[in-house]
């Protein structure tokens, strides 16, 4: 490795360190949650808006960047080689969501060198990372034989209809870098299986069940609606009582049970709390719910137990990629039926069929159908991969951690819908969260989403580096 680029590279990145926190804030301010469909808009009119400030923020960084015909994604082109390297980061957030201490999540702030707010992490700050280290490279005369493409995306987090736009309407980089996750290097991704289970029959005493920011966020509040008899409401007030994770009310004839939990990705659901599943105890529990209330109830208890799908019956584990993990993050009635959504990340050995009849034996027996299905199988490239390979020496000679080893996850990134990419960057590993951060609170789709400076800072010196490498090997 060139020692005197990399040291060049830390010293401009710090140089531009005010630079970097401001362009984020302004992507930031903007929120790039999906909403409806607009001409030239196809995923809402802020995710729109989100795209056209990262392409004004290019150009002011010297960059020309164009958004595809329809508005899907911009492309922002830097070099000629015939090799190409590209760079995948998306715009588009998941909601707020609730309990936000530290700030709005829409408002920004830096505090103790952690920037807070919602998509300074996922992944606006993985678009800047892109931006920056390109800029490093470009500014510090670096030669490259290659040429760069950051790729502007706004539907990740929902569907990836953007990225699979791409894969139709240009040609693919020869390897491609997706920063959205934790250094090392992710060479592997779990399959994606997305279901709503539903009730056959319709709801007797439940005016509503809801809750949930977004499908793939373990649900953290969660709500019924019942009218208020003097019998169920005194039962349902004890109930509600019993549980500190429960709240009860009462308004002009209406009960209204509220159910707290702990948000997590979905991908990660370790440590988190299930709101659904809090609110559908409680309720199994009323003796004086009609049966047919309380047996749909009970089903909810006895599938959303775990966080592996034991209780589903799709339980599995391999040796690439670990052990399946289902969450539940939407609760809803669907024309009067109870539904709730599962987010099941499964192993890359199986394919999303087997996960599919897995859900069918658990739930069409019981009276339940499954609707809105969709999956994506995973992926997997060896760890000896040369790319890979070269990947890891970048990041263990700037980070110094000589221990660090490639992984596999259960978050879905656009590397998924490319050829010959990987997740990289730009942020290695925290291990301690700053002493003010709540618990439950600071990573990806939680309330008070951290970015912490410094590691990435050095994250975005990593990725300059790497291109720089993966430039040499590609035109060796």
């Amino acid at each position: 490795m060139n020692q005197d680029l990399k040291a060049r590279v830390s010293t401009w990145l710090q140089q531009h360190r005010g630079d970097i926190v401001r362009d984020i804030f302004t992507l930031s301010r903007i929120p790039s949650v999906k909403g409806a469909p607009a001409p030239g808009a196809p995923f809402g009119k802020a995710c729109r808006d989100a795209l056209d400030e990262a392409v004004a923020l290019c150009g002011r960084r010297g960059f020309d960047a164009a958004v595809n015909r329809d508005g899907s994604y911009a492309l922002m082109h830097y070099g000629d080689g015939e090799k190409s390297i590209g760079i995948f980061g998306h715009l588009d957030v998941v909601p707020e969501g609730n309990d936000w201490r530290l700030t709005e999540p829409f408002e920004p702030i830096e505090r103790e060198d952690c920037l807070i707010g919602r998509g300074v992490s996922d992944n606006k700050g993985g678009v800047v990372a892109g931006l920056y280290a390109i800029m490093a490279l470009r500014e510090l005369g670096v030669p490259l034989k290659s040429r760069l493409t950051l790729f502007l995306g706004t539907d990740e987090e929902t569907g990836m209809d953007d990225v699979q736009l791409f894969a139709k309407e240009e040609k693919m980089p020869d390897f491609s870098l997706v920063p959205d996750v934790e250094y090392p290097v992710c060479h592997g991704e779990k399959g994606i299986f997305k279901v709503y289970a539903v009730c056959d029959q319709k709801s007797e005493a439940l005016l509503s069940f809801e809750g949930g920011v977004a499908i793939n966020v373990v649900c953290d509040e969660a709500r019924a609606t019942l009218r208020e008899e003097p019998a169920l409401a005194a039962e349902l007030a004890t109930l509600c009582a019993a549980s500190k994770w429960m709240e009860y009310r009462v308004d002009g004839g209406i009960i209204t049970v509220i159910a707290k939990g702990i948000a997590a990705h979905a991908s990660t659901p370790d440590g988190s709390r299930n709101a659904t599943h809090e609110l559908a105890k409680t309720l199994a529990a009323c003796t004086k719910l009609p049966e047919s209330d309380r047996k749909a109830m009970e089903k909810l208890v006895a599938v959303l137990g775990d966080s592996y799908g034991e209780a589903i019956g799709i339980a599995a584990t391999d040796e690439q990629s670990g052990r399946l993990t289902c969450a539940n993050g939407i609760a809803q009635m669907r024309d009067g039926r109870v539904a709730v959504s599962f987010d099941v990340r499964y192993c890359v050995s199986l394919d999303g069929e087997q996960v599919l009849r897995g859900f069918e034996a658990c739930f069409k027996p019981d009276g339940w159908h499954l609707e809105d299905v969709t999956y994506s199988n995973g992926y997997h490239i060896p760890k000896e991969d040369e790319r890979v390979q070269l990947l890891m020496r970048v990041y263990r000679e700037v980070s110094g951690d000589t221990e660090a080893q490639p992984y596999t996850m259960g978050g879905g990134t656009y590397a998924r819908r490319l050829k010959n990419a990987v997740p990289y960057g730009p942020e290695p590993k925290i291990e301690k969260r700053p002493d003010f951060m709540p618990p439950h609170h600071g990573g990806a789709h939680q309330p008070d989403e951290m970015l912490d400076l410094p590691t990435y800072l050095k994250g975005i010196e990593i990725f300059a580096m790497a291109l720089a490498e993966l430039d040499a090997m590609l035109n060796a």
